[in-house]
């Protein structure tokens, strides 16, 4: 469940224009935050249709790679409830993005590593993170539009995408600016990411 003080947590929250110090005080995200957590009393009301045991553990059943049409069938369930819930009105619960976490974990070894760090290992971590602590996690990948005749890398001026200013030993450095990304003043983490460039 996620507590209104949780908004609290240094977190920069600007509504009309204007910075809120106290984002757990604003109505509007009060009651969408009563709709996200709608989502995790189902796991407590429901969890016959909505947890999963694996290797001795109880999880959120999107955090399962589904393997046959019954698995499919079980999440198209989870799913149905979930909009329910919200008549439909809120397509961005925890769900969204932690149900591809199960993709994203099949597929890490792309990734690769470097002479500072193994990616591959780091995305397994953290996707096991989520799944043991059900983190809700929401993204963003759409990019402010500076200039639609260039690509984002020709851009060379102003807040485009996120792209990585310096790489160090101790981790990369990032500038840019994201848009769209339902849900972010409440949710625990970001996933930011650029979507590919088409190649011509």
């Amino acid at each position: 469940m996620l507590l209104a003080s949780n908004l609290d947590d240094g977190r920069s929250v600007y509504l009309n224009g204007k910075k809120l110090a106290l984002p757990s005080k604003e109505p509007v995200f009060i009651k969408t935050l009563s709709y996200v957590n709608a989502y995790y009393r189902l796991q407590q009301t429901h969890p016959e249709t909505h947890m999963y045991a694996e290797d001795g553990q109880q999880y959120d059943i999107v955090f399962k790679t589904p393997h046959t049409v019954q698995d499919l069938t079980a999440k198209r369930r989870v799913y149905q409830d979930i909009a329910v819930q919200s008549y439909g009105m809120l397509g961005r619960t925890p769900d969204f993005i932690d149900s591809g976490i199960p993709a994203f974990a099949a597929h890490t070894k792309f990734l690769g590593s470097n002479k500072y760090t193994n990616f591959s290992s780091n995305a397994d971590a953290y996707c096991a993170r989520v799944k043991q602590s059900d983190v809700f996690v929401s993204h963003a990948l759409q990019n402010p539009q500076i200039d639609r005749s260039k690509e984002l890398h020709e851009v060379a001026k102003g807040a485009t995408g996120v792209k990585a200013s310096k790489v160090t030993s101790e981790g990369i450095y990032v500038n840019g600016a994201k848009m769209v990304n339902t849900l972010a003043p409440l949710s625990n983490e970001l996933l930011i990411f650029n979507t590919p460039t088409h190649q011509h």
